[in-house]
């Protein structure tokens, strides 16, 4: 499944608490040598096991 990206210019409200139900994963920014993904995790669910070409910082925005 392809995660969509935003467009140049384009913002995007990052909704948090009961909102973030209808919220889906996106893309921020994407070059050559940087990608930010807004990656959104329902309750109960986890990020599986997984493995990516260089670091990776994650910040939790809302829950745990």
């Amino acid at each position: 499944m392809a995660i969509p990206h935003l467009q140049p210019n384009e913002v995007l409200r990052l909704p948090l608490g009961a909102t973030l139900q209808a919220s889906k994963t996106t893309t921020l920014v994407k070059t050559s040598e940087l990608e930010v993904i807004r990656l959104v995790v329902s309750a109960g669910k986890e990020i599986p096991m997984h493995k990516a070409p260089g670091p990776i910082t994650v910040q939790c925005l809302d829950g745990r």
